[in-house]
């Protein structure tokens, strides 16, 4: 978690950084919003560098504990993960 944890910190507004796993997942995380001692952020889950759900789905104004536990998540899944609600690859 705390390299993600430095990952965030190091974006300013309007930034997006992609950070890739070895499983072939990764997220794209972007600074949304940053003032009275927040910093709010969107991700987006990707397969292989590019966005894997077919409708942009993205999570917005997260905060950094969010984004640290949800990319935790995906770094966790399996390269072929599958999905209940029926997304997989």
């Amino acid at each position: 978690m705390q390299e993600i944890i430095d990952f965030t910190s190091s974006l300013y507004f309007g930034d997006e950084e992609k950070l890739n796993f070895a499983n072939g997942w990764g997220v794209c995380v972007g600074l949304m919003m940053a003032g009275c001692g927040q910093r709010l952020f969107r991700l987006t889950v990707l397969k292989n560098g590019d966005p894997y759900f077919n409708d942009d789905r993205e999570w917005r104004w997260l905060k950094e504990a969010d984004v640290a536990r949800l990319s935790a998540i995906v770094k966790s899944w399996t390269p072929n993960q599958t999905f209940p609600g029926g997304e997989e690859e």
